[in-house]
């Protein structure tokens, strides 16, 4: 997690007794050369701009190359909804460089949910949910859902609906957090009663 990556551990057990399988045991770290992120490629995305992909990314070239930024990164991707699959490897430059390759398959950008049925209240209701995963760019997401429901128990004609649009930035996905925009619209219309 220090950027040692190249550190050697070596377990010297040569004072054991092998009779009593009692005796010291030295332990032996050498901690190697300081690696750092070298360059970084990008292969698989076709809609996605390595922009986009580079932003979701933990780390830089320059930055120190760890363990939990590669798996912090891994899990932003995911996250991202952007990508079905993904891989992040790494290959040995020198003592001191790491090449990154992130190689993606992408994902549906565009995703509709439709629902409908009848509830025990007498409503008859029609859900949609609509997401866009790449909305203007650099990972940001939209998501609309709208419902439309009519009150058949009733002696009038009547159709409410609903309309919320949600925002969500992706520079949160390794905070645990969804800074987003939310807005909602809701109506309630009634025609003329029904004899």
């Amino acid at each position: 997690e220090k950027g040692r990556t190249a550190a050697t551990i070596e377990l010297d057990t040569t004072q054991v007794s092998d009779a009593s399988n009692k005796g010291p045991v030295t332990i032996n770290i050498t901690p190697g050369a300081l690696v750092r992120v070298g360059p970084v490629q990008f292969t698989g995305n076709r809609k996605v701009s390595d922009r986009t992909i580079n932003r979701l990314l933990m780390f830089k070239p320059g930055d120190l190359f760890t363990r939990s930024t590669i798996l912090g990164s891994q899990r932003n991707l995911y996250l991202s909804g952007l990508f079905s699959e993904l891989e992040i490897e790494t290959a040995p430059i020198g003592d001191t460089l790491r090449l990154v390759r992130v190689r993606v398959v992408e994902a549906d950008l565009n995703r509709l949910a439709l629902a409908g049925g009848i509830t025990t209240a007498d409503f008859g209701q029609v859900d949609a949910d609509y997401t866009q995963y790449n909305f203007m760019g650099s990972a940001r997401r939209l998501n609309m859902r709208g419902t439309v429901a009519n009150h058949l128990g009733d002696a009038r004609l009547g159709i409410e609906w609903l309309l919320k649009a949600r925002r969500l930035d992706p520079r949160s996905f390794d905070a645990g957090r969804e800074p987003l925009i939310d807005a909602y619209y809701a109506s309630h219309q009634y025609a003329a009663a029904i004899d």
